[in-house]
């Protein structure tokens, strides 16, 4: 029952999330240090697109009720 739109957000925000749960594997197990900066810089973007895509999916399903 999801719209075109909401299957892209939602499949964006699990790319996102995937990019996520890497770079916080390479925290857990690299001690190379420009590696963790981006690894750092990774989360902290994608967390960010995350928060964004999940306040549209939350508009786009209050768009579709009214």
């Amino acid at each position: 029952g999801d719209t075109t739109a909401e299957t892209w957000i939602k499949k964006m925000i699990a790319h996102h999330q995937g990019a996520i749960d890497m770079s916080r594997v390479l925290l857990e197990n690299s001690d190379h240090g420009p590696t963790r900066a981006m690894a750092q810089k990774t989360i902290d973007e994608q967390q960010k697109d995350i928060n964004e895509l999940a306040d549209m999916l939350v508009q786009h399903q209050a768009e579709l009720q009214s």
